[in-house]
This record gives C-alpha cells, structure tokens and sequence, in this order.
C-alpha cells in the first residue's frame, strides 16, 4: 500500500512539473528580433538641414549578410525634442535595381519617379504645399533587385495565399524601420505607415497581414491580399485604392480584402476610380485629405517590441491546446456515438426479430397445449364445485356466513377507533378554539387603536 502512495505522489509530481512547463513556455518571453541580431546602420548624422532634393542613400546588411539599398528622407530642422512619423514606401515592379546597372543609375530609376518625390522633398512646379511642409516625416524607400519582389506572385493574379514567410525583400524592409527606430529617437514609434502601389500594393497588404500590430495605418494602391486572414485586420486604419479599369492588377484584389475585412467586422475605407487604369497615384498622393487621414492616426501598441517581431509558429498557449484538445475529443464521441448508434439500432432490430420469432412459436406452442388442458380446468373445476356443495351447502351460503362474520368485525372495529379519536382530539381542539378566540381579540383591539391613531394623525 505504501509503495502505492509513493509512486500515486510521483505521478502528481511529474504532471505538476509538465502542466507548469507548459504555461510557462506558452507566455515566455519572445526571442530576440532580427534586427537586434544584425549588423547596426551606420551611426546618425550629426543635426543639419537637409537640402530638399536630397534623399540619403544607405545599405542595410542583415544576419545573413543579405544587403539591400534604401532610400532615407530625413524631416528638413528636424527638432530634437519632436516626435516625428515615418511613412514606409513600396515601389512599383519597374523601379527595380538592377545589379548590372551603376548604383546611382539605380537611384534614379526610383527616386526620380513623382510618387517617390511626393513624400520627400516634392514634385517642381507644384502648386499645392508638398507633404514635409504640412507633415514633416521620415519617409525610406527601399529598394528591391530584379527579378526579386516584395511578394511572390504575378502582379496579375489578384488573391493570393499568404505564404509562410515574407520574402527576403519585404523582411528586410521591415527590419530596415525596425533598425531606424533604434538610431532615431525623434522617430515615433506609434505612428509608422506603409503605403505602396502595384507591386508595393501587394507588399503593403502582405506586410500588415503578417505584423498587423506594426503600423499605426496603411494605404495599398492597385494591390491585392489573402482575404482568408482579414480578421487580423478588423482593428487596423486601412484607405485602399483601386481603378475600376486597371488592366496590371484585377480590381478584384481589393475589392475582395476590403470586403472581406468588412465581413469580419472592420471598416476600411475603400475609393475606387471610375475607369481609371493602373495609374492611380496621381489621385491619390495629391489629395489633401488623404494626408490629413493618414497622419492624424496613431497606434496604442509600442513599437519596437516583442509585439512586432517576424512571423513565426507561436507557442500554443495552454487554451489554445485545450481547444484543440476538446475539438478531437468531441470529434473522437461524436464519431463513437455515430458508430454505438448505428450497432445498438442492429442490434435492438436482430432482437425484435428474435423475440417476434419465438413469440410466434410459443403462441403456437399454448395454443395447441391449451387445447387439452382446458377441458381438464374444466372437469377439475366442476368435481371442485360439487364437493363444496355437499360439504358447506352450496357455495353461496359460505360466502353469505363469511361476509356477515366480516361485517361484524369491522362494525365493532370502527366504533372503537372513532371512540378513541373522539376522546383524543377532544381536548386539542378546544384548547385551539379557546387560544384562537383570544388571539382575535387581542388582533381587533390592535387594529382599534392603530385607527384612532391614524385618525388622530390625519386630523392634525
């Protein structure tokens, strides 16, 4: 018995040590991001203007050694003690580098194109203020190499499925701000925007797919998503654009994401283009309301933290594995009660054939021996008659003494009782009338004075 004990408490023992196992890897700490592990930018400027035609081109090499090319706009005086946005901007499929090309060939592919001009030092001869001069902001322009893309599929497919993991470029890119806000205090970290058109339409809806906690907003231009995952997306500030005739990317792309998030209960704001083509941006970075939109959001989520690393398979949390574990259970009885019923309904049938079987053969069976045995009851019972007869003068005269006697007895039994009952309940019954006379009265005259007092308290 006591070996029993011991080897009861080492069990409870060992299912303590696993069940605190599992909870404390399922809130444990997240691992370090990508970028605390990479190669640091190289260290910020000193404090100066920058001039506004200048974007600052840098590289950024990752764990890997992977290098990528982007673009950084710094706000023009920037205020040491401010606060100020970063805007992360996705390029088009024709802004690619090309590794044969010079570098400086490169950057002008991209940085001479109008929509990049718009965020940072603006587009000559426009009339309308430029974007640092209403809203000073960071803007960084990564750039990606031919035949490479921020998401991997034909710009014409429309919906896509998420993959598993980003691509190279769009990790990188996002490990690009992540590495900024570590060198820029003045960047603030509740108000990081991503926006992008065609091919950086696709990234920008791949981007907040995966980190939606990330960004305080997001604007994909002629872009397209995975809407099987717009329930991440129910909470996050998203204007999405699209020209009803865009022959590069189906206007379906999003159209399906902004309903889909619709369905699971977000509001996104959507603004097609009456026949408008791929070409879009115009439209959009040049309407005034679509900065004030864009700017005026802030995030409630701190950034950088553990809350914005890379997608990966997170650690099942203690619910999560009990909600699976009760889902197989469920499955396991409801597949088992399928199984019993439809057993116990064969079952139960073999048996009502078996017992309509032998009921028929013993009906049969009484039937022909009742034949006989009745006439015998019959004789039997008749000889039985006689013999009472001559022994009692006839059956009924038993019965009549019988019954006279019975009478008597019971007569005489009840008289008895009722004397006894009569003589019992006698006294406490009068005792109640006595008590209940006395207790009316005692009532009535309570209920007397309460009225004179009553009538007293009304006349006053």
């Amino acid at each position: 018995m006591k070996a029993w004990k011991q080897r009861t408490a080492w069990l409870c023992l060992i299912l303590i040590v696993l069940w605190f196992a599992l909870v404390s890897s399922s809130y444990a700490a997240p691992p370090l991001k990508a970028t605390e592990r990479a190669k640091s930018i190289p260290p910020a400027p000193p404090l100066q203007a920058t001039t506004p035609s200048n974007y600052v081109t840098r590289v950024f090499t990752d764990v890997h050694g992977m290098q990528m090319t982007y673009y950084l706009f710094i706000p023009i005086n920037r205020n040491p003690q401010k606060k100020y946005p970063l805007v992360l901007l996705l390029h088009g499929g024709d802004e690619r580098a090309n590794v044969n090309n010079p570098p400086d060939q490169n950057r002008n592919v991209l940085l001479n194109q109008d929509y990049v001009k718009v965020w940072g030092p603006g587009i000559p001869g426009q009339s309308t203020p430029g974007v640092q001069t209403q809203y000073p902001t960071f803007v960084v322009v990564p750039q990606v190499d031919n035949p490479q893309h921020w998401v991997d599929v034909p710009t014409s497919q429309g919906s896509y499925t998420l993959a598993a993991h980003p691509t190279d470029s769009l990790r990188m890119a996002k490990e690009i701000v992540d590495a900024l806000l570590k060198q820029y205090p003045g960047i603030d970290p509740y108000r990081l925007y991503i926006t992008g058109l065609s091919m950086g339409g696709y990234g920008t809806w791949d981007a907040i797919e995966r980190w939606p906690d990330y960004f305080a907003a997001a604007a994909p231009l002629a872009g397209a998503g995975d809407p099987s995952k717009a329930t991440r997306l129910v909470n996050l500030p998203i204007w999405a654009f699209h020209g009803s005739g865009d022959g590069g990317v189906p206007v379906s792309g999003s159209r399906d994401m902004v309903q889909a998030i619709k369905f699971a209960g977000g509001h996104p704001r959507y603004t097609e283009y009456a026949s408008a083509g791929h070409e879009i941006w115009a439209q959009v970075y040049s309407t005034p309301a679509f900065f004030s939109w864009l700017f005026s959001q802030h995030s409630s989520y701190p950034r950088p933290g553990s809350a914005h690393r890379l997608v990966r398979p997170a650690t099942p949390t203690l619910l999560k594995t009990l909600q699976k574990w009760l889902g197989s259970l469920l499955k396991s009885i409801e597949t088992w009660s399928a199984i019993s019923l439809r057993t116990i309904q064969k079952w139960f049938g073999s048996l009502l054939k078996s017992l309509e079987t032998w009921s028929a053969i013993l009906l049969r069976a009484l039937k022909t021996w009742s034949g006989g045995s009745f006439k015998s009851l019959g004789t039997w019972f008749a000889s039985l008659l006689k013999m009472l007869e001559t022994r009692f003068g006839g059956i009924p005269k038993i019965l009549e003494r019988w019954l006279d006697s019975s009478l008597r007895i019971l007569v005489a039994w009840l008289g008895s009782l009722l004397k006894v009952v009569e003589t019992w309940v006698g006294g406490p019954l009068r005792t109640v009338n006595v008590w209940f006379s006395s207790f009316l009265k005692l009532i009535e005259i309570w209920f007397n004075t309460l009225l004179r007092l009553l009538e007293t308290w009304v006349g006053l």
